[in-house]
């Protein structure tokens, strides 16, 4: 594991204490990089869950919120994590809403 002496704080703190290189953290970086792939992934559904309230409460903003829920879905298929089928409903119905098209299938 390799290590690296952090520099002396500017005001009194201490120096060289020695810091473990995030590289090189073994399998329980491996476990750490899928809790936060979790909880990046719950932190989208909660957003998506806050923009589908959104629209149903504030009809005006409709097409913004439509297009922050485009970027959120975008990032859930990004991370290669499923998106819900009825999500991917409402993101077609409102794309052709806004575009005057028929929502395809």
């Amino acid at each position: 594991m390799r290590r690296w002496a952090a520099p002396a704080r500017e005001h009194g703190g201490r120096g060289g204490d020695e810091v473990t290189s995030p590289e090189n953290m073994g399998p329980c970086s491996a476990q750490a990089d899928e809790e936060m792939s979790r909880m990046a992934f719950e932190l989208l559904k909660a957003q998506i869950s806050l923009l589908v309230s959104q629209m149903e409460n504030h009809p005006e903003d409709k097409h913004e919120l439509y297009l922050q829920l485009r970027e959120r879905l975008n990032e859930i298929r990004s991370m290669g994590m499923p998106v819900p089928d009825d999500l991917v409903r409402l993101e077609r119905e409102l794309e052709a809403e806004f575009t005057g098209e028929a929502p395809s299938s």
